[in-house]
Parts: structure tokens; sequence; C-alpha cells
């Protein structure tokens, strides 16, 4: 027993001598915070040119020049150093007489072990002998679909003129938060124009075409603590039409990318003249974006000119380079269905898409009905890589769709690979209907969009006056209303311009969720006032 006893006391005398690592603790998440500052915050009188803040911890600079916020702005931005727990504010001109300034320091400070950020700390001080109280905030909301802007700058100027912010940097201006939400604090009395803009060069001026920017038509006055203010941003239609590039993707394959939309596009051989058209397009030759199929790599020509034209307008004629054309590295066309997950909408056709535009096909494929009957159907073209089988599909039935090789033959020559699909339909009850008033208390022209959750543009129309729809079998999920006001009446949705100051055409949404379950028959009337 005692030999046992000297034992256990020698091994608790060895583990208390052994070395541990120290435990760091828990990991600070605590921003550094603001022990004082000179001037204190509120000051009035303040004729200096420096701006001293002390901190509890020590910190380090994060981004400081595209962070901080001087309200009145500066010609020559301040330059910011720090020295362990201090941040030297060196203000690079003269301060205006009577006149309250704020520095809000954003993100731009972080402590220096962690890295956490600061928690956005406003400095105030006054060069006159009170500080300014009056405040406006507001929402900054995308024009077109409504969604909240963040890190837009809202910028206002004494100055009512139109061009103001591509000209002269705003007396006062804060930034949206992720919600697109604003508030700009201790401003004096007066009218302003507020303008907001996507600063994707951070000078504070509105001088880049790809820049969005958003105004209210009338001056606000400060004075109006109680109003918001809801802003709509938008990408101004003023630049010129042009050709971004044209390019070879692969042997057969062209893509045409212009720098806007246009209605409508053409292309052409220069010296050349043809008797059919010499390419295939998947698209209705409509947007930025365009894909040419053609064989024009069979050619001998190394080098064409290509001459593109754009709504009626000649923009450019591009060199292009051929490569030489090699079966062995062209792809058979692919085929699909809109088949999903095994299943087909009973009351949809059912289509056959290819990859590449089809030249020919089989007017007919084998369809078998559950599992033994098996007839031919007949197919047609609905697109240039489009087909349509030609049946009308039954409910809570299942199906086998047969397409073998060389089904279909692509506009290059080569042909398809077999394609087997099975696939049911379900029961009518296992979908949704709904059934929409819409109350117009005014004669404008509007534009009714019926999307899903992913903003998918699933039906439009464009009416006047009151109208009822129905929607009828719609796949369980959740769906979106909306409207846009048509004041140009050219049947889509108009952007706004800079000069003269227009703002963009009005857009709504209906303001519940269209939440649809299966079997579920909905009736709601929407209401728009003027």
């Amino acid at each position: 027993m005692k030999y046992l006893l000297y034992s256990l006391v020698a091994l608790i005398l060895f583990s208390c001598a052994q070395i541990q690592n120290p435990d760091g603790g828990p990991t600070d998440e605590i921003p550094p915070k603001i022990k004082k500052a000179y001037p204190n915050i509120g000051a009035t009188n303040f004729n200096d040119n420096e701006v001293k803040v002390i901190f509890d911890e020590f910190i380090v600079l994060n981004q400081i020049n595209q962070e901080a916020i001087v309200s009145p702005p500066m010609s020559t931005d301040p330059e910011y150093k720090v020295n362990n727990k201090t941040l030297k504010v060196s203000l690079g001109e003269a301060l205006l007489p009577n006149t309250t300034y704020t520095i809000n320091l954003g993100n731009g400070i972080k402590d220096f072990h962690e890295g956490v950020v600061l928690d956005s700390n406003v400095l105030v001080f006054s060069t006159g002998d009170y500080i300014d109280s009056l405040s406006i905030s507001g929402t900054v909301k995308n024009a077109l679909d409504l969604k909240p802007q963040e890190k837009f700058l809202v910028l206002m100027y004494e100055s009512d003129r139109d061009s103001i912010p591509s000209k002269k940097r705003p007396y006062y201006y804060t930034k949206t938060d992720e919600f697109g939400n604003f508030k700009l604090n201790y401003l004096k009395s007066g009218p302003f124009s507020l303008f907001v803009l996507e600063d994707k060069n951070s000078n504070r001026f509105y001088d880049l075409p790809n820049e969005q920017i958003g105004f209210l038509m009338e001056q606000v006055n400060t004075s109006n603590a109680d109003s918001l203010y809801t802003i709509h941003s938008f990408q101004p239609d003023n630049e010129k039409q042009f050709v971004v590039s044209l390019k070879e993707e692969k042997p057969g394959k062209l893509i045409l990318i212009l720098n806007k939309p246009a209605e409508a596009v053409d292309v052409k051989i220069l010296g050349r003249t043809f008797k059919k058209p010499w390419y295939e397009s998947d698209t209705i030759l409509q947007g930025d974006t365009v894909r040419l199929w053609t064989d024009l790599a069979r050619l001998e020509e190394q080098e064409v000119g290509i001459v593109v034209t754009a709504d009626n307008a000649i923009l450019d004629t591009v060199k292009l380079k051929l490569s030489e054309f090699d079966s062995s590295k062209i792809q058979t066309p692919t085929l699909s269905t809109n088949i999903k997950s095994g299943f087909a909408k009973y009351f949809d056709p059912l289509y056959i898409y290819s990859d590449i535009p089809i030249k020919s096909f089989n007017d007919s494929i084998l369809l078998t009905i559950g599992t033994e009957d098996t007839i031919k159907v007949g197919v047609s073209k609905v697109g240039s890589k489009k087909l349509q089988v030609n049946y009308n599909l039954q409910q809570e039935s299942s199906h086998t769709l047969i397409l073998p090789d060389s089904f279909a033959t692509d506009i290059l020559g080569f042909k398809s690979k077999e394609l087997v699909g099975q696939f049911k339909t379900k029961s009518d009850i296992e979908y949704a209907n709904l059934k929409l008033g819409i109350e117009l208390t005014s004669s404008e022209h509007v534009i009714l969009q019926f999307l899903n959750k992913a903003g998918t543009i699933l039906r439009e129309v464009k009416f006047v006056g009151n109208q009822s729809f129905e929607f009828i079998n719609l796949s369980p999920g959740e769906y979106q209303l909306k409207m846009i006001f048509d004041s140009n009446i050219d049947g889509k949705w108009t952007t706004g311009k800079y000069i003269p100051r227009t703002l963009p055409e009005r857009v709504i949404f209906y303001s519940e969720k269209l939440e649809m379950k299966e079997g579920w028959d909905k009736d709601i009337t929407w209401t728009i006032p003027e």
C-alpha cells in the first residue's frame, strides 16, 4: 500500500510539471472604440488643420480612402496616418467658415490583432458657433426590379442644374447600407438637389458611361425632417451602338457582342453575295449577344470582312480570321427535351432542343405509351433549334421517347446520336390555378409581367384599363406580379435620361408573395391607384 501511495504522488507531481501550450482564450470580436478625439465630438469654433482620434486598442487602416466620407467634401482628400492607437487626419485645405463638418470613418479602421472592423463612427465638429442638426433619410432602389442598391453614393448639391454631378463635388454625401437605406445628418437648412450614383471610380463625379445614376425631380428642403425619400437608380441609354467583338468560338460558330441590345441585327460578308442566307442564328437576332452558325469555315479564304448592321445602321466592318476546317473537332449536335426530373407537363407540348441549329430531321419518332403500345408520332420545326412532338399527352401516364441515331442533322452537316427518355405526367390536382383581376384607376398603358421566384418572365400582357387574367396549371412555388407603366407606349420598359432630367418608367410589384401549392385555386384583385 505504501509503494502504491508513493507511485500515485509521483504521478501527480509529474503531471503538474508538464509544460502546456498557453490557451489563447476567446477571439476578440469587439471592434475598436473611440476613447478620445480632438476636437471633441460636437466641438464648435474649430480652426485647426488636423484631427486626432485615440482608440481603446491598437488599430490599422482598412482601405480608408475608399471608406471614409468627409462632408462637405474637400477638393484635396485628407491624409490618414496611424500610430499605435492614434489616427491622425491631416486636412489638405482650409475649412469653410461657419460650417458643420462630419468625418464618417466607415469600415476604414480595424483592430491590429483580430482585424475586427470599426463600427462606423462619425466625427462631428463646426467652424462656427453651433452644430447643424437637420437630417434627411430614404432608400435607393433599382428602377427596373426595385432591388435595394448597396454602397451607392447619395449626393446633395446646392445647385439645381441637371449637369451638376458631372462638374462639381457634392456639398453633402453618404453611402447606402446593404438594404439601400441612407441617412444624412448634421445638415444646414436650405433647398438641395438630391442625386444617387454608382461611383465605380470612387471620385464622386458622374463621369463613366456604365455608372448608374438617379435623382429627384424637385429639390428637397432639409427643414422637412419627417420626409422619407425613395430614389430609383438607372443606367441611361445614351451610348451609341458599337461592336464589342466578333470572333469565331469554334469552327462553324461565331459570337457577335454589341455594347447594348438592338432590335434587329444583320451581318454580311464583304464582297460576297449569296442566294440563300449564309448563316443561321439561335436567337431572333436581338439583344447584345448574337450566336451565328455557319459553314463559313469551309471557305478557302483564311480571312474575311464582316459588315455588321444593327437597327438599319452600319456599325463596323470586322476582319475575321477563320480556323482551318477539321471535321474531327466538330461535336455532333446534342439533343435534349423539356422533360425535367423524369416528368413532363401534360398540358404543354413535348419539345426537342438542339444546341446547334437543325437543318433536317425525321418527320416522325417512336413514343411508347405505358409499357406496351409503341406508336409513331409526327415532329414539326418551331424554331432554328427547336422541334415539337405532335402528340397530346394525357394526365397520369407513362411514356418512353425514342430518338434514333441520325434523327437530326445540323446546319454543319453532322448528325445527332440516339436519345431515349422515360417520363411520366402528373394529375391536374398536383398543379395550381390563379385568377387575377386588375383594377386601374387611370387610363395609362401598362405591361403586366407574371414571373417566377427567380424573376424569369413566364407571361407578359400589354393593356389599358381593368382586365382579368387566368394563370392555370402552375407548378407549386412562389411567383411575382410586376407592372410597368408604359408612358411612351413602346411596349417595353424605358430607362431614364440624365440630361434633360427624365425619370425611368415607373415599375411596381404586387406587395404579397404569391405562393401556390398543389390543388390551390387562388383569386386575387390588384387595385392600382394613380
